[in-house]
């Protein structure tokens, strides 16, 4: 598995924590489907899940 580094001290604690769950959660349960898409394709997925989220119950 390949190693990543996330830019994390411009961010809250609380913030930078969730960011990295959500990039080992994605590298280690979804790498084989990530690998397949072109950068494009899965950047629009994620941006599609995000929008699907209620953001205001969250708030």
């Amino acid at each position: 598995m390949t190693n990543f580094t996330l830019q994390t001290s411009d961010l809250s604690p609380e913030i930078a924590a969730l960011k990295m769950q959500l990039a080992i959660s994605l590298q280690f349960h979804h790498r084989k489907t990530i690998e397949r898409l072109p950068l494009e394709a899965a950047m629009q997925v994620m941006a599609e899940v995000w929008d699907a989220c209620d953001h205001q119950r969250s708030s």
